[in-house]
């Protein structure tokens, strides 16, 4: 899991990982570094502007391809 601020552009920053499954691996690590990939759609508020600054947890989950 990766706790992450929302900027007015939906991109993500000051990004920093929260826990990683089992841990030691480097995935915590291989997270961050695919963060700037993620876009979100930026909440707006009642007014219509967008709400800033948010932050999100995203999930990641590595599976090994077969």
């Amino acid at each position: 899991m990766t706790t992450c601020r929302i900027t007015e552009d939906g991109s993500l920053e000051a990004c920093r990982p929260d826990f990683a499954i089992p841990e030691g691996y480097g995935f915590a690590e291989a997270a961050l570094k695919i963060m700037p990939f993620f876009r979100v759609r930026a909440p707006k508020g009642a007014d219509g502007k967008t709400v800033s600054p948010l932050t999100v947890h995203v999930p990641v989950r590595w599976t090994l391809s077969q």
